[in-house]
């Protein structure tokens, strides 16, 4: 009796200390971290909320077949760029590198890095259905315009003669348009087709060949050891897609994929 009595308390104290050298360790193990951040912004049709955008589809695709662990978070623009000049081991994407440079003067080229191009993105102006869309800059005199993200060029647009109207979204400058409160909207190719597509009964009304502005989309990131080898694996991932035809499948409809629909710009 005595003796079964001493082992079942015997085994109760093994299991006390075994709970508690096990709670010990998990107190000491270090925290899993991702290697990287990869920061975004939302925009029409390729950051969605709910994670319906083309590149959010591109960025899962990436990151399944990287061996590198990435956090993605959605952040206010303002607030990626005091992480890129400020953090480490800091990534975002869709960018570019070289607006990124504009936007921030004086930073230490050196410092970041960027992968291949993936798709061309160009500005235009569109007009309503059914009228002529604008062919070159001096048919923007006098005209009015709604814009709802940064304008490249907007000093010389406003030389032009085109009166700038801010709106918060591309979905305002749209039902702007096509109430005739104003005589173009600004937009992007490819993400703007789309939207006009949902959101109006016609296609969008514009001039494929007079763009305003013309970059690529890359993943940026602020240079670190980590980084530099995270981006020469996405390059390999992006060459692969780019031969198998799945970058063409993931990105949006109209979009011109380098290397696949329009030649990789010049290195300058």
């Amino acid at each position: 009796m005595f003796l079964v009595a001493w082992m079942q308390y015997k085994n109760m104290i093994c299991r006390k200390f075994t709970l508690i050298f096990s709670f010990l360790l998990l107190l000491a193990a270090p925290s899993a971290r991702a290697d990287i951040e990869l920061l975004q912004w939302l925009r029409p049709q390729r950051v969605e909320p709910d994670g319906s955008g083309d590149f959010d589809r591109l960025i899962k695709l990436l990151l399944a077949e990287i061996n590198t662990p990435v956090s993605v978070k959605v952040l206010p623009i303002q607030r990626i760029r005091r992480a890129m000049l400020a953090g480490d081991s800091v990534c975002v994407a869709p960018a570019t590198l070289s607006v990124f440079f504009e936007k921030n003067p004086g930073v230490s080229e050196e410092n970041y890095l960027a992968s291949t191009p993936i798709d061309k993105v160009t500005g235009h102006v569109f007009s309503r259905p059914g009228e002529e869309p604008v062919r070159e800059f001096k048919g923007l005199a006098g005209k009015s315009v709604a814009y709802w993200w940064r304008v490249p060029y907007g000093e010389m647009l406003r030389k032009a003669g085109l009166k700038l109207l801010y709106v918060p979204s591309e979905k305002e400058s749209i039902q702007l348009l096509m109430a005739g409160r104003v005589d173009l909207a600004w937009g992007w190719r490819p993400g703007s087709l789309a939207s006009y597509r949902k959101l109006t009964p016609a296609p969008a009304n514009y001039d494929s060949d007079f763009s305003i502005s013309s970059q690529p989309t890359q993943v940026i990131c602020k240079y670190s050891q980590e980084t530099k080898a995270f981006l020469r694996h996405v390059n390999q991932v992006l060459a692969a897609m780019r031969l198998d035809g799945r970058l063409k499948k993931t990105l949006m409809p109209h979009a011109q994929i380098y290397g696949v629909d329009v030649p990789f710009p010049k290195a300058k």
